[in-house]
């Protein structure tokens, strides 16, 4: 049996390759409303260097569905700073209300 090579998860292919596969919800309505604008914004922010705006992502990516599909829709805003940015990077309007 061989060893299986140390894999880097923070090399930017793997790095990539997770925040994608983290678009894919168990809702519809938060898959369409995330993978295209995902892919952009991971674009500009891959070719800025922008490691914190890229942890954020998988911060936000990391929510639960229903709170996330929230966010997006504009119902409520996160504490977090660098979050609230990225969701208006993503076209979500935080605060508008229900």
């Amino acid at each position: 049996m061989s060893a299986r090579p140390e894999v880097d998860r923070d090399a930017p292919g793997a790095r990539r390759a997770r925040i994608l596969w983290r678009c894919r919800r168990g809702m519809l309505e938060a898959d369409l409303l995330l993978e295209g604008r995902v892919r952009a914004v991971l674009q500009e922010l891959e070719a800025a260097g922008d490691r914190s705006a890229l942890d954020a992502l998988e911060r936000l990516l990391a929510r639960p569905d229903p709170q996330l599909l929230a966010l997006l829709l504009g119902r409520g805003e996160p504490a977090d700073a660098e979050e609230a940015r990225l969701l208006r990077r993503l076209g979500a309007r935080p605060g508008r209300g229900p």
